[in-house]
């Protein structure tokens, strides 16, 4: 049996799968850590702002109360004076609030671009297994040519004589090309070419020395050959 190269492509295809896909689990792994640490490092930092934003609340809501009640009183300068203070204590809330979302939209935008990283890896993971059952299919059927090349040249109607004397292909449409009675090599000058279907025709014979032609194409069906 000759070197196949639909089953070197198919192999090749399958590592550069797995390859990429390796690639892509550990940019994965490295994402997904780099969150975790994101988030324990960023977790006392927003206990303390969700506590600042509190205080700051109750504060500046303190102040508005006292402000109003001063100016219900007539009380104009108090009234003033707390409605100052709790400006300023909206202002710092506001700061919170903006230091909070910003340490909440990091951690956000990390999730959603490992959420992405995660489905390409999914879609990888599909391809390899993809090629994996190809390469499995094709090595099924390059076994069953290799254990019955013999069987199969013989039906398509290759003399007895070359059977132990020829060079069998299985080509990417999964056809079987068979060679024999060449010179010195069974796919030497004037060999003979027969090809070979899965559905059991042969669509190309020509004998040794017989001429290029379109007699040469056909679709009759594999036969047992006469010695």
């Amino acid at each position: 049996m000759a070197r196949n190269f639909e089953l070197n492509r198919l192999r090749h295809l399958l590592m550069d799968a797995r390859y990429s896909k390796e690639l892509q689990k550990r940019r994965v792994c490295g994402l997904y850590n780099k969150l975790q640490t994101q988030r324990e490092e960023s977790k006392p930092s927003i206990e303390y702002l969700n506590e600042e934003h509190d205080k700051a609340y109750a504060k500046m809501h303190e102040a508005y109360d006292l402000s109003e009640a001063a100016y219900a009183r007539g009380d104009k300068r108090k009234g003033l004076k707390y409605s100052k203070k709790g400006r300023r204590k909206e202002a710092i809330l506001a700061n919170i609030i903006e230091a909070r979302r910003k340490l909440t939209v990091d951690l956000k935008n990390m999730g959603t671009n490992l959420a992405e990283e995660k489905a390409i890896l999914d879609q990888l993971n599909m391809v390899v297994n993809k090629a994996r059952c190809d390469f499995r299919d094709w090595m099924g059927i390059l076994n069953f040519v290799i254990r019955n090349q013999s069987e199969i040249a013989y039906n398509a109607g290759v003399p007895v004589k070359y059977l132990d004397n020829m060079k069998v292909e299985l080509h990417a449409d999964k056809s079987v090309h068979i060679l024999f009675g060449g010179d010195n090599v069974p796919w030497g000058d004037e060999h003979a070419h027969y090809v070979v279907h899965q559905d059991g025709f042969v669509s190309y014979d020509r004998d040794p020395d017989e001429s290029h032609g379109a007699h040469n194409f056909n679709t009759r069906v594999a036969k047992k050959a006469s010695s």
